[in-house]
């Protein structure tokens, strides 16, 4: 069976936003960005509307496209902006389409000349040994800090 199809707005990095028929596949998704995992970030101020991006996009170092003031993040890399219906993915409506461009047009990030990793707010923890699960759920929920003898 085919993939119903849904208008979506993509931005490319340094491009203009365009409105585009797509099939709402993950392969899709993924050829449109160029490969790589699916990350979906919600969009400051606009209800409903999420952006799916490369989820390793900046360990890629790609290219800087929308800056997130509210989140003190970067999008990087091509974005596709879509709607949500319960769990599942549907096209923006007009009203969607201009609030996310003139969300876009004030938060440009392609002139961005820092490095991208200054946004990687990612720290990675290892629990190994018998006691490994102990480890992590006292990291989760007793104060997430690890002593230099368990890393």
């Amino acid at each position: 069976m085919a993939a119903r199809k849904i208008n979506v707005l993509i931005r490319e990095p340094g491009k203009e936003a365009r409105i585009e028929e797509i099939e709402d596949d993950w392969k899709t998704y993924s050829e449109i960005m160029g490969g790589g995992f699916i990350e979906t970030v919600a969009m400051p101020g606009i209800k409903g509307v999420r952006a799916i991006i490369d989820d390793e996009g900046k360990l890629k170092s790609l290219a800087p496209n929308i800056y997130l003031p509210e989140y003190d993040d970067l999008l990087v890399g091509t974005a596709i902006f879509v709607t949500t219906k319960g769990e599942n993915f549907a096209g923006l409506d007009d009203a969607q389409i201009e609030k996310v461009k003139a969300y876009i047009s004030i938060n440009d990030a392609s002139a961005f000349a820092g490095d991208t990793e200054d946004f990687n707010n990612v720290e990675i923890y290892s629990f190994e040994g018998p006691d490994a699960k102990d480890e992590f759920f006292n990291f989760l929920f007793g104060g997430g800090k690890q002593s230099d003898s368990e890393m």
